[in-house]
């Protein structure tokens, strides 16, 4: 069972990354 601030920790690492992921995919397409 993960502590809520480790899955608080792992979530903002992923909307970091998709953040990023959005931002090279926006550059790419406009």
């Amino acid at each position: 069972n993960i502590s809520k601030l480790q899955m608080h920790r792992c979530q903002n690492v992923l909307n970091q990354h998709w953040r990023l992921l959005k931002d090279k995919l926006c550059s790419i397409h406009y």
